[in-house]
């Protein structure tokens, strides 16, 4: 059961143009995170990085602002371009995508959300009735032509198939002191949550370099050592909490369930920096995209 209501698009802001659109599927698909226990932070990230896409291809076509992310993001290539002889509608275009993306990518929620899914659409929809019906019909192609080339983009990059809400029904675990154990007692949760994710293709880093860091410390109960120390001044500092700190850490706690978890608290913080900098669609989709 939803604890808050889906509302089909915001009140303060009409969808009768780019930004609009924008921000109303996105202020939508924070709520479906929310309320839909499949979307754990991994995979809730690779939905919101696939519409951000979406969104950005749906107005790159038409802007010579953008610029196309083919050839620049892994695999990804040259997307359906605009008939230069014919009229299109970036709304219209960008409407018909995001409904697509989010149908695919936000699909497995519950009924509530499947509703509120589609009166979105519909109500979105309305902003074409003044268009003339060749113009409003191509740009809605179009725009489902970029959602079906991000889709299938999509479909082989390791994170498309997410099974028993990625926990692996077979798993062995390493082990000593130093490695993950179930600390729950729920059954489904007796293997580490998506522990092959790091697998998958990266959008940006080069496949076949990738992006390294430094190990943490080494596991030792000496304490002298790093990482005795580290866990201490966490421990310690855990005891004297202000209430600031507090206020603080449930801020970004961003549990499951209970938020859009932490990808999409960063989304909803980008959607309040557009609002309050009254950006335009293409630097919306732009940032939103990265």
């Amino acid at each position: 059961a939803l604890t808050a209501p889906f509302l089909p698009f915001a009140p303060a802001q009409a969808a009768t143009d780019p930004g609009g659109v924008l921000a109303n599927w996105y202020r939508l698909v924070l709520e479906l995170v929310r309320h839909t226990a499949t979307y754990s932070p991994p995979v809730a990230s690779r939905a919101f990085a696939y519409l951000g896409v979406t969104a950005y291809e749906s107005l790159a076509a038409g802007n010579p602002a953008l610029r196309t992310l083919a050839g620049q993001l892994n695999a990804l290539q040259p997307l359906p371009v605009l008939d230069p002889g014919q009229i299109y509608d970036p709304s219209a275009i960008l409407n018909a995508a995001l409904s697509e993306a989010v149908h695919f990518f936000f699909g497995n929620t519950g009924p509530t959300g499947q509703r509120a899914m589609k009166a979105m659409g519909a109500q979105l929809d309305k902003t074409n009735a003044d268009l003339p019906t060749d113009v409003a019909l191509r740009s809605q192609q179009h725009g489902r032509a970029i959602a079906a080339h991000i889709i299938a983009w999509s479909m082989d990059d390791g994170g498309a198939v997410v099974e028993n809400m990625g926990f692996p029904y077979e798993y062995t675990l390493t082990p000593g002191p130093a490695h993950w154990v179930p600390t729950s007692l729920i059954r489904q949760q007796q293997m580490p949550l998506l522990p092959l994710w790091g697998n998958n293709r990266p959008f940006a880093v080069p496949v076949d370099q990738p992006c390294t860091l430094p190990p943490p410390p080494a596991y030792s109960e000496d304490p002298a050592s790093a990482f005795y120390a580290e866990a201490m001044e966490v421990y310690q500092l855990s005891k004297t909490l202000t209430d600031e700190q507090k206020t603080i850490a449930r801020f970004w706690s961003d549990d499951p369930m209970l938020s859009p978890t932490p990808p999409g608290h960063w989304v909803s913080v980008v959607l309040e920096i557009i609002d309050r900098d009254g950006l335009d669609a293409a630097r919306a989709a732009d940032a939103l995209m990265r």
